[in-house]
């Protein structure tokens, strides 16, 4: 039970590679601003984080990764229909 808990930890806390956090932002639609509101930060620092120059907090890195699997889940949602 222990194990799950901790991958599923990992998993949450694990990015993409930079270029395609702004792929997945972009074919969902999304603006540097969107991701910034969704997260509680400005549009300068979740471009900061989708360019890699600056990694997030893991309590940030866990939003920002379920947002950007949530966002690429919904994008190929659209695509499908």
């Amino acid at each position: 039970m222990a194990l799950n808990k901790l991958m599923a930890a990992l998993e949450a806390a694990t990015l993409p590679p930079p270029a395609e956090r702004k792929q997945i932002r972009l074919d969902a639609g999304a603006s540097l601003r969107d991701v910034g509101e969704a997260l509680g930060v400005g549009a300068a620092t979740a471009w900061k984080w989708e360019k890699g120059t600056v990694t997030p907090r893991l309590h940030h890195r866990k939003l920002y990764g379920t947002l950007l699997r949530r966002l690429k889940a919904a994008a190929a949602a659209r695509e499908a229909a």
